[in-house]
């Protein structure tokens, strides 16, 4: 595999895991209006049963109901997004295993196995997902925090949906919609809704958080955005034929940051590669391997003997890093 094919293999597997995004934030959509459907159908519930009006008891179902489906969409956020971090890792991680087994392969290498190879691809999509759970963002928060905040404020938008619309004596046959439409296409169709209601109708908009369903697909987006940009540097950690450098390469479209344009001309190491400086940066962090030959001369040589700069270095991270996993 020379350098060439590898880069093309990345632009592939770049193009591979934007599709995989795509359709985990479409479910993340798909789960927020589920959970409205299910809060909604408490309060047709009570339309069914011929209640005139909403009871203390049954507005504590309602808001019971309204609990557990906030709580099975913070479930469901979490699964959507850990099952596109290991999927999407595993994209990347074939890769290196590929370029790698290729060269232990053309140089007859026997002390380093294919099996062991993928052992160390395993690895990277485990600790994907660890660094997912434990990333702390330059807000202070973490994944599982964000996602309890997106859950709580969800709760709270249906909840200020239901009693502002009580209390401004909105048709409960009309509030069952307001929750699904709030859910499905934001604050801006709701209030369309809501438009030739009397007074407080002004304070209610103010007070409602706006798209909480976009701020859950941006979420996605960003796990994913980092995700890929924390796999490529492990992946230049653990491959031998890395030089230990970094090439930072623009994202697909003509328009980009100053920011990433500037990276775009550098070479980065692993503790200067920057974070990513803008929401929804589509560009690449990109390992810069050796020539495919004399990589392969390198394991020759290390694993007849001889020693030099460069057989230490494989010999160091086969220490540290190959036998731990395989």
């Amino acid at each position: 595999m020379t350098k060439a094919e590898y880069a093309e293999l990345y632009a592939k597997a770049r193009q591979e895991t934007v599709k995989m995004s795509l359709k985990a934030q479409a479910k993340v959509k798909r789960a927020y209006i589920q959970a409205a459907a299910q809060a909604a159908e408490k309060l047709r519930d009570a339309l069914d049963r011929n209640l005139s009006e909403i009871t203390v008891q049954h507005w504590q179902s309602i808001m019971n109901e309204l609990q557990k489906a906030s709580g099975e969409l913070n479930q469901t956020i979490t699964d959507i997004t850990t099952s596109l971090v290991e999927d999407s890792t595993k994209v990347y991680t074939k890769i290196d295993a590929g370029y790698l087994t290729y060269a232990v392969q053309s140089g007859a290498i026997t002390s380093i196995t294919e099996d062991g190879i993928l052992a160390m691809a395993s690895n990277i999509n485990r600790n994907a997902v660890r660094n997912m759970v434990s990333r702390v963002y330059s807000d202070g928060y973490t994944f599982s925090s964000r996602v309890w905040g997106l859950k709580s404020d969800w709760e709270k938008a249906i909840k200020e949906i239901l009693t502002s619309g009580i209390a401004s004596g909105r048709d409960p046959v009309k509030l069952v919609k307001d929750i699904q439409v709030y859910t499905a296409d934001g604050a801006v169709a709701l209030a369309e809704r809501w438009g030739k209601l009397e007074r407080g109708s002004a304070e209610w908009k103010k007070r409602l958080p706006k798209n909480i369903d976009w701020r859950a697909v941006r979420l996605v987006r960003s796990e994913f955005q980092a995700t890929m940009q924390a796999v490529s540097t492990l992946a230049g950690q653990t491959n031998p034929g890395s030089t230990g450098k970094y090439t930072w390469v623009l994202g697909p479209g003509l328009v980009h940051c100053e920011h990433c344009i500037e990276f775009s001309t550098q070479q980065f190491t692993k503790d200067t590669l920057p974070s990513y400086p803008h929401p929804n940066c589509g560009c690449q962090v990109r390992p810069i391997l050796q020539d495919m030959t004399a990589f392969v001369d390198d394991l020759k040589d290390w694993e007849s003997g001889k020693v030099n700069d460069a057989t230490r270095r494989i010999d160091t991270w086969y220490q540290e890093q190959y036998l731990k996993v395989a």
